[in-house]
């Protein structure tokens, strides 16, 4: 598992009370799911998909907020796409989408955008565009941005990723992981926005096809 220094925890707490409070939410709404949001991300079985995956995502959100038309929905889509995440379910990202409904239905933020949230969680399960909506290329290019980082920080994901999946052996695994790697290759393009396509794509492509002949 990968543990947060209390200084970024407390950090990562201040930011989401913050955003809590942008979107009208209450004090107890606020703490409550923070609890929530605080227990998934840091549950010992999350050796990538934890807070780190969380700030991380935050860190580019900061760097490119003024390119969003709506960063506020972006930052909530952050926060929430992966507070549901068990290797052995294939619906983390709706039961994630719905526990953000649940807590955003709180708020006074109009329905058009939660349901913004709603769908941007969802589009983070295939990472396409599946929804006419700008801002979701960030989404989708900040979620991925560790394939397209150097070959240590990808080799330190891939390894996080594997420990994630511990539960089944490598005769199970590595097909599997093959067809994700194979997948991401077969794309025309892995990042939907100029950032992503000049910084990381290149880089990804190698880093992905690596993994793969280490299969």
């Amino acid at each position: 598992m990968s543990l947060i220094e209390p200084k970024q925890l407390g950090a990562l707490q201040e930011h989401w009370r913050e955003l809590a409070e942008q979107v009208g939410l209450s004090k107890d709404v606020i703490q409550e799911s923070w609890i929530e949001i605080s227990n998934a991300y840091r549950s010992p079985d999350r050796f990538y998909h934890n807070l780190v995956h969380i700030s991380d995502m935050l860190t580019l959100f900061k760097l490119h907020q003024s390119h969003l038309e709506y960063p506020e929905v972006v930052a909530l889509s952050i926060w929430f796409h992966d507070i549901i995440y068990q290797v052995d379910r294939k619906d983390n990202e709706k039961r994630s989408a719905e526990r953000a409904t649940f807590y955003l239905q709180h708020s006074p933020l109009i329905e058009a955008k939660v349901e913004l949230v709603y769908q941007s969680i969802l589009a983070t399960q295939h990472h396409q565009l599946s929804i006419n909506y700008p801002d979701l290329a960030y989404l989708l290019d900040f979620d991925l941005a560790v394939l397209g980082r150097n070959w240590d920080r990808y080799q330190l994901y891939a390894s996080q990723i594997r420990k994630e999946y511990s539960i089944y052996p490598d005769k199970l695994y590595r097909p599997g992981r093959k067809k994700v790697l194979q997948h991401f290759l077969e794309r025309e393009i892995l990042y939907f926005t100029a950032i992503g396509q000049q910084e990381w794509e290149s880089q990804a492509r190698s880093n992905l096809r690596m993994e793969l002949s280490s299969l």
